[in-house]
């Protein structure tokens, strides 16, 4: 794993998405002090479920999964997170709810906790913002709840190519090709 401080010379090209729409210049300036970037390759684990880490991740490249292990060995994959995609909306302090595994190599932005409840203390967009990542990712969940009680195995498989083929997921920027980087 490739860890490195992001510097104000080295942040030029990189969006902190969806921070920077809400903040003005000094509080890019101050989250991207304190953000580091992380290079990840196939199959590795960026977090185990259970670990306690105090970072906010935003995939800036590649194709992480979430999934859970369960009593018989099993694992029951939770979603798939691609560029752009904030993962970690579990409070600070806290044992990570899911296992993080990378897809294909790629990278992540590491924005420790702390930061965030500094920069919202000072600024009230932040906070909402992250409420309405919370609110989305709570959506997203009983969306997938519903997706495996309720749906065929045929609805399943039409709902996960719906949401792997949205804006920013896995389409390249040229075409309307979706590269689908899962196993099965």
């Amino acid at each position: 794993m490739t860890l490195s401080v992001v510097t104000d010379a080295a942040v030029a090209d990189i969006e902190i998405l969806p921070f920077e729409s809400v903040l003005d210049r000094s509080g890019r300036r101050a989250l991207r002090s304190r953000m580091t970037s992380t290079e990840f390759v196939r199959d590795q684990l960026l977090a185990r479920e259970g670990d306690v880490q105090n970072d906010l991740l935003i995939v800036s490249g590649g194709v992480l999964k979430l999934w859970k292990a369960m009593c018989d060995g099993r694992r029951q994959i939770i979603a798939f997170r691609v560029d752009g995609d904030v993962i970690s909306m579990h409070r600070s302090n806290t044992p990570w709810p899911v296992t993080v595994q990378a897809v294909t190599a790629g990278s992540v932005h590491r924005i420790p906790w702390q930061a965030l409840h500094d920069l919202a203390a000072r600024n009230i967009a932040i906070e909402r913002l992250l409420l309405d990542l919370a609110g989305d990712e709570i959506a997203s969940l009983h969306a997938h709840l519903l997706s495996l009680g309720r749906r065929t195995t045929e609805e399943k498989l039409a709902s996960f190519l719906l949401d792997a083929c949205r804006p920013r997921a896995m389409q390249s920027r040229l075409s309307r090709e979706h590269h689908l980087p899962m196993r099965r």
